[in-house]
């Protein structure tokens, strides 16, 4: 969930200002909007440890690590705060540098925000293979990956490859111990 800080634009160097006074919370920074990060729902974290995890028994000794919520990401005067990144570097910062992957935990208030203004930016980031983003609500992954242009390939079971890490996840240890709601539907 994002909420917005600022009515009017703020710089660069505000932006990095504001954050080192507020330490304990997360910002972003889109078209010099300072956007503050909300608390995650149980199924959003879940999901993001369920990916640390996995990639990270599977990237054991490859030089790429998996971070998840504190990294930022910056592509331009933009600064990103992804649910998950893939970085193949020792960057001694939390801003990263060789980011290989990054994934994004769809919310209602950061949909328009994941699938279109940071798929947009992502695809600037030379070293960027991949952009995998997941519903929190229902099993459902979309992947758009540079070798393929960036279309959008959806999956709802199965696995999902990542050819740039030699790695594939598989969407039930994904959603291990996530709690979907049911929906009833009463027909008269």
């Amino acid at each position: 969930m994002n909420t917005l800080l600022q009515a009017q634009a703020a710089s660069e160097a505000e932006y990095l200002e504001f954050c080192a006074e507020n330490p304990d919370e997360m910002f972003e920074f889109i078209n010099g909007e300072i956007v503050a990060m909300a608390g995650a729902s149980h199924n959003h974290l879940l999901i993001a440890h369920n990916l640390t995890r996995e990639l990270g028994n599977r990237l054991r000794k490859s030089g790429c690590m998996p971070f998840a919520s504190d990294c930022k990401v910056k592509i331009g005067s933009h600064y990103f705060l992804p649910d998950v990144v893939v970085n193949c570097r020792r960057d001694n910062e939390a801003e990263f540098s060789q980011v290989i992957v990054i994934m994004e935990i769809l919310s209602s208030s950061t949909r328009f925000t994941d699938l279109v203004t940071k798929l947009a930016a992502y695809r600037q980031l030379p070293t960027l293979q991949h952009y995998l983003v997941l519903e929190q609500r229902f099993v459902q992954a979309f992947l758009y990956s540079r070798a393929d242009d960036w279309r959008e390939h959806t999956f709802r079971s199965g696995t999902v490859a990542l050819p740039a890490l030699g790695v594939e996840l598989v969407l039930d240890d994904v959603y291990e111990a996530a709690v979907f709601e049911r929906k009833m539907w009463i027909v008269k």
